[in-house]
Parts: C-alpha cells; sequence; structure tokens
C-alpha cells in the first residue's frame, strides 16, 4: 500500500480513526492523506417555513482548523508529512472521488456507537461508504486502538469465481506484519455445504506456502456470533470480510453480515470488494 486516505468528521470516532490510519501509514511506509468534507448548513428561520443556509466559507475555515490541529497533534510523530484536505460536497461522494483521484490503495474512516440501535436503524457514512466503494476500506471502531494485526481473521465466503486479486490488501498485510491468518467459513446449511466449500477454495489456494495460515470451518446459523466468539478466544486484531454485492438496497439492510460486523464488533474491519473485472 502506498498511499492512504483517512476520512474525519472530527467525531470521537473519527478521531480514533485518524489515529490508526496514521499510524497504520507509519508502520507500512505508505503516505497519508486526512480529508474532511463539509457542505452549507440549512438552518430554519424563526416564525417562517424558509430556511436560510451558513455561509460555505465559515464551515471551510472550521474544517481546516480541525485539520489544522491534526496536523500539530501527529506531525512530530511522522518522518513525512501529512497531507490535508478540505473537499466541498456530500461526504460519502467526496470520500470516494478523493479518493479516487490520490489513486488511494486503503480508505479509513471512524465507526461510532458500536451496537447502538438507532444507529443501525439509519445507517451511517461508513455503511454508505461500504456499499459505494471499489476501494478497500478500513472501518475503526470507536474505541480500537492501534496495534500491528499480528492475528488476522478473514471471514471467507469466497466463491470460485471470485477474482484472486481482491485478496491483494490482505496479502499486504500479512507480509508486512507477518501476521498469522486464519481462514475461517461459517457452514449453515450442513454437511453438504461443508462439502461444496472444502472443493470450491481456489482463490484461497494461491495463498503464500510459507505464511501461517489456519483453515477453520465452524457450524452455526449467526455467522457474526460465530466470527465475534473466534475473534475473543483467539487474539484476533483484525477482522477482513469480502462484501457481497446486492442488487436490492433492502438485502444489504436486513441481511448482510458484513453490515451487522461492522455494528458489532470492537475491532478493525477491513473490507474488500469484489473485482468485476479480470
Amino acid at each position: 500500500m502506498k498511499q492512504i486516505l483517512i476520512a474525519t468528521d472530527f467525531s470521537p470516532a473519527a478521531q480514533q480513526a485518524v489515529d490508526y490510519g496514521l499510524r497504520l501509514a507509519d508502520a507500512l511506509g505508505a503516505a497519508a492523506t486526512v480529508v474532511a468534507t463539509y457542505e452549507e448548513i440549512p438552518v430554519p428561520v424563526a416564525d417562517t417555513w424558509s430556511m436560510t443556509f451558513i455561509d460555505t466559507s465559515a464551515a471551510r475555515d472550521a474544517i481546516e482548523q480541525g485539520l489544522g490541529r491534526v496536523q500539530d497533534r501527529y506531525q512530530h510523530e511522522k518522518a513525512s508529512s501529512i497531507r490535508t484536505l478540505a473537499v466541498h460536497g456530500p461526504a460519502v461522494r467526496s470520500i470516494l472521488d478523493t479518493a479516487a483521484e490520490l489513486n488511494a490503495d486503503l480508505i479509513v474512516a471512524g465507526m461510532k456507537g458500536k451496537g447502538k440501535p438507532a444507529r443501525k436503524l439509519l445507517g451511517s457514512t461508513v455503511t454508505t461508504l461500504a456499499k459505494r466503494t471499489t476501494i478497500p476500506l478500513l472501518v475503526v471502531p470507536e474505541n480500537a486502538k492501534y496495534t500491528p494485526p499480528a492475528t488476522i481473521l478473514f471471514g471467507s465466503d469466497i466463491r470460485p469465481d471470485t477474482n484472486i486479486h481482491v485478496l491483494d490488501p490482505l496479502r499486504q498485510l500479512v507480509a508486512a506484519f507477518r501476521s498469522r491468518l486464519y481462514v475461517l467459513r461459517v457452514i449453515q446449511k450442513g454437511a453438504d455445504e461443508f462439502i461444496e466449500v472444502v472443493h470450491n477454495q481456489a482463490p484461497l489456494r494461491d495463498l503464500d506456502p510459507t505464511w501461517d495460515v489456519k483453515y477453520e470451518y465452524k457450524l452455526g446459523d449467526d455467522v457474526v456470533e460465530v466470527l465475534s466468539e473466534f475473534t475473543r478466544t483467539q487474539g484476533v486484531e483484525m477482522i477482513v470480510m469480502v462484501p457481497r454485492p446486492h442488487t436490492l438496497p433492502e438485502r444489504w439492510f436486513m441481511g448482510s453480515h458484513t453490515r451487522e460486523m461492522l455494528f458489532e464488533t470492537s475491532l478493525p474491519v477491513l473490507l474488500l470488494p469484489e473485482i468485476t473485472h479480470s
């Protein structure tokens, strides 16, 4: 990884993501850019049905002051400079456009409020990023502190036709940190699915044979619960998942194991978007 983009809105969760992302970039020898977005803020006019908007220059000034504090806090800790950007526009679109412009290898964002029902119902910027990004996304929970990922759990749902390059960021992390890698598949449908999974791990057979890799198969109806329990018992420091694309937003909203894991885990989750071209 050569370029990491870290998104912030200066909330406690975002501050944790900035800290994690900068330390990860430093460990990988990657360039780091911290981006914050801003828009006009609608304000209702008293005793009317109309709205007014806070001037964008004031919003930009506030964002640039926040980014300046980020530079002041971390500049002395990094040999290379920290780039910051204030971008005008909707948060998700602006983050993704900036990542594409910078040719970023990874986006880092913070996740607010583990398990809060209201946020589960309404969603968040992070879950929208997860749905739309074609660039790997590292989601850092509000209380997750940086530690080198010595043990990584890959929650495997790989199909035989999966493009092997989807796993390239995982390979880079394992190689850089000499991590122990658990490849865990949760079996929900019994013996028939177990046989199919064992015989259809083609994309995983290309993993470096010198790595410390252990393959695990667990039975369970609740995928997230099985993955969470495994992380606790094995001292996992990072979870990696390949989200399955869905054509209907309702399927993501109601049934995505990835989305549920983002809300429930206290560990960083690296999402590797599927590659649809060779």
